[in-house]
């Protein structure tokens, strides 16, 4: 298997006129730089722990073969069920939103020829992706809570109990937003989550409480806290995970964030994977996932979410532009994350 220096160097050759690479079709390229990859080798190891947050693991492997931080394995799957094409373990740490997982990679680029420029070439592909985190447009989600807002009591019990035979607009929005929000491939370098539509939930759900809520019934808070926000976070990038299960209140208040999806406060069960979880239940139907742990979404307010995780993903945003920074900036926001 080719590593990326040999893959670009194949590439520059092909670039070249007169000579016998000059006319392979790039698709061919990347099938050669594929060739003998095993699915189940060192490479594809690595790059499954980094993308499931397991550092430890990551770490004993790289402890024995840094060289494995210049392989580009052709695919791996997230916990969201997200298929990320040709990436190395350093990018999907970065693109997965993990900048301890990162900064734990650092040392052992230093071991290799030429490994601190090969870090530095590898971050400047995710560079303008860090930035755009919290500039990015979230997915609006005002359609679809103004058809929770005016679905019928018989239809938002149906959605409820995920009774599938149930005819209505309201069953076939949330086809629609699931389809979505639907874990695709990624063939180029980017965030894995975009964190903006998580904090755009919270916001249209704590200013829309008041015409969900019908007196003591509170059925169509139940609905976008389980089915919207809940499945949301079934797209959450394995650190995400690890942190919300913890409790992101505890988190984002100086507690260190361990690398376990088991729940805090709900001991004996963890935060799912889904991947391959094509069920209607778990979370994203059944539950979803408050700043405290499993909840069923009966809050009156997410401003308190909204807060917490708005204060996560910036501290996150900050540490994973620090990585390539030579020197620390004058004011350093406390870190929630590190």
């Amino acid at each position: 298997m080719l590593n990326r220096r040999q893959i670009h160097t194949l590439l520059l050759i092909r670039n070249r006129e007169g000579n016998m690479l000059s006319q392979i079709p790039p698709e061919i390229v990347r099938e050669i730089s594929e060739f003998g990859q095993d699915p189940n080798g060192d490479a594809a190891t690595l790059l499954h722990h980094v993308a499931y947050g397991e550092e430890e693991k990551a770490e004993k492997m790289l402890k024995a073969n840094p060289e494995l931080l210049l392989q580009q394995v052709s695919h791996v799957v997230t916990p969201s069920g997200l298929t990320i094409k040709y990436v190395t373990p350093y990018e999907c740490a970065l693109g997965g939103g993990d900048p301890e997982m990162a900064a734990m990679m650092t040392p052992y680029f230093a071991k290799l020829g030429d490994g601190e420029k090969e870090q530095v070439a590898q971050y400047e592909r995710y560079r303008p992706h860090i930035e755009a985190m919290l500039k990015q447009e979230p997915y609006d989600l005002s359609w679809l809570i103004d058809i929770i807002k005016q679905s019928s009591a018989q239809d938002v019990t149906a959605a409820l109990n995920k009774n599938m035979e149930h005819e209505s607009v309201l069953r076939d929005a949330l086809i629609q937003f699931r389809h979505d929000f639907k874990p695709g491939v990624m063939k180029k370098p980017g965030m894995h989550f975009k964190y903006k539509d998580l904090i755009h939930a919270f916001d249209i759900y704590d200013r829309e409480f008041g015409h969900l809520a019908n007196g003591n019934n509170y059925d169509k808070c139940r609905l976008f806290c389980r089915q919207v926000i809940g499945y949301e976070m079934r797209n959450l990038p394995a650190r995400d995970r690890q942190i919300f299960a913890q409790s992101l209140y505890n988190v984002v208040n100086g507690e260190k964030p361990s690398r376990s999806c088991e729940f805090e406060n709900d001991k004996g069960h963890y935060f799912p994977v889904a991947s391959g979880d094509d069920s209607l239940s778990g979370l994203g139907f059944d539950f979803y996932v408050d700043i405290f742990g499993p909840g069923d979404g009966c809050n009156a307010s997410c401003a308190a979410r909204r807060r917490s995780f708005t204060k996560l993903i910036s501290s996150k945003n900050f540490s994973l532009a620090e990585l390539m920074q030579p020197h620390p900036r004058q004011k350093t926001p406390e870190c929630v994350i590190c």
